[in-house]
């Protein structure tokens, strides 16, 4: 049977000043969680205020609260690790949001300790001016996947919003969004690369309705495209 200590103040339940208020264990008598109350609210100043142990004994993982909502001022507020120690995700959090404003907020790591996943979140909402908020990262570095959005919405006005790239970093898919639709003014909105770089499929769309352009339209497209290529040598960009 699974036991706990429990420390209470007898008008807010769950409290304690300077140590934890709730000590759970399994059934060998080792410790499973702590966690930090003040006045019945998770609080803790200087440390993670819930910790969850592994069966060895290792931390799985880690939240720092203040004032009952997931906050930390100085680094992530939660954290899971792996079982040899190594962190596999770490969130940063303000007042409850998902929230940070000099990089990603949330980190995905491979197994050997590598980022797998970026992500960039402003207010709890993915979010990024500068460049794409969510990247997801190959084993050995490289890129695999950008997206960009703006308030929580994907969205980009100077070009897409969704790229998938191939494993030598050329780029596989391209698609445009404008305010979370599907979207492109003066071509098409979605494009399929083949692994030469020539175009194997495209697909026009107006805020997530699919059309067929008039030749007109796609005339001048295949113009832009062709100064574009011409003046950047004949690469494709």
């Amino acid at each position: 049977m699974n036991d706990s200590r429990e420390y209470r103040n007898e008008n807010t339940g769950y409290h304690r000043t300077g140590g934890t208020a709730v000590i759970s264990y399994n059934k060998e008598g080792r410790v499973t969680t702590e966690s930090y109350y003040i006045n019945g609210t998770l609080h803790r100043v200087g440390g993670p205020a819930f910790i969850e142990y592994g069966e060895d004994g290792s931390v799985k993982s880690e939240e720092y609260y203040a004032g009952g909502k997931l906050h930390r001022e100085d680094g992530p507020a939660k954290v899971l690790y792996r079982k040899n120690g190594l962190v596999m995700v770490e969130w940063y959090y303000n007042n409850n949001e998902q929230h940070r404003d000099s990089g990603p907020s949330g980190i995905y790591y491979h197994k050997d300790g590598k980022v797998r996943l970026e992500i960039y979140c402003v207010e709890d909402k993915p979010h990024r001016k500068d460049g794409p908020a969510k990247i997801w990262y190959n084993e050995d570095g490289s890129v695999g996947m950008e997206q960009y959005f703006v308030d929580g919405q994907r969205h980009r006005k100077d070009g897409p919003a969704h790229i998938v790239y191939t494993g030598d970093g050329n780029v596989e898919e391209e698609t445009y969004y404008t305010d979370g639709k599907v979207h492109r003014e003066d071509g098409p909105a979605y494009i399929l690369y083949s692994a030469t770089g020539e175009v194997k499929n495209e697909q026009w769309f107006d805020h997530d309705d699919g059309f067929t352009p008039s030749p007109e339209q796609v005339d001048v497209y295949r113009n832009k495209v062709a100064s574009v290529d011409k003046i950047d040598g004949g690469m494709r960009i």
